[in-house]
């Protein structure tokens, strides 16, 4: 699989073209950070969204298993509080990490003092991705360990997940549903993937199968922008 899907691109951005977009902007992180920095906010979470159908259109029967495997075993037995520290210390990029939480009603509220989430943060929050070899490599039958799935140890208390970041240049937020099948609690936007398989079909995909358009499919890559 392709690090990244060029219709996923193509898809969020249109009716606008996708001519810049060049082969080296799909070949590494370093060039796909570059092209989802191009993108707004909003046409980032889509096609992040986009790429997650496209992925599991591709190969569903081997990436469903090993994302429900790692929920089981990794993301949700994971100490959620200590997973939230442990983004602010990364986000802080070597400064003095500073983490607040206050719970409020229903919500609980956490909020640290690092840097805005770049476009492979984002990425890496809405995917399972798993490290092999020092390297963050893309899920199949010969990958072991894990990376990038801890903050998703939230869910153990929480049915939907708002993230709100910023710095001096712009604001932007996003909104990860939890959408499991059978979760009486799951909120996901039918809407919106209707809204993103027409944009598909716009650029010439229409061979998303039926069972990747189910919520069970949807998972924890589901992003929205809010």
């Amino acid at each position: 699989m392709p690090i990244f899907y060029r219709k996923a691109i193509e898809a969020a951005i249109h009716p606008d073209r996708a001519d810049w977009l060049t082969e080296a902007h799909l070949a590494d992180w370093t060039g796909l950070a570059q092209a989802l920095d191009r993108l707004s906010e909003g046409q980032r979470c889509d096609a992040i969204y986009i790429d997650w159908l496209l992925r599991l259109n591709d190969n569903r029967t081997l990436i469903l298993p090993i994302r429900d495997f790692l929920i089981g075993q990794g993301a949700l037995s994971a100490n959620y509080l200590a997973e939230l520290a442990q983004n602010a210390d990364d986000a802080a990029d070597g400064q003095e990490a500073e983490i607040r939480i206050v719970p409020n009603g229903e919500w609980l509220f956490v909020c640290n003092n690092g840097r805005k989430i770049t476009s492979l943060n984002l990425l890496g929050l809405s995917r399972f991705f798993v490290h092999s070899a020092g390297k963050v490599v893309e899920l199949n039958d010969q990958t072991i360990g894990r990376f990038g799935i801890g903050f998703k140890s939230c869910y153990r208390i929480a049915s939907e997940v708002l993230v709100f970041t910023k710095d001096t240049k712009g604001e932007y937020g996003f909104r990860l549903p939890i959408c499991r099948e059978g979760d009486a609690e799951s909120r996901w936007d039918a809407g919106r993937l209707t809204s993103l398989l027409h944009k598909l079909g716009q650029v010439g995909v229409n061979n998303i199968e039926a069972e990747v358009q189910s919520l069970r499919c949807l998972g924890y890559s589901a992003w929205l922008g809010i």
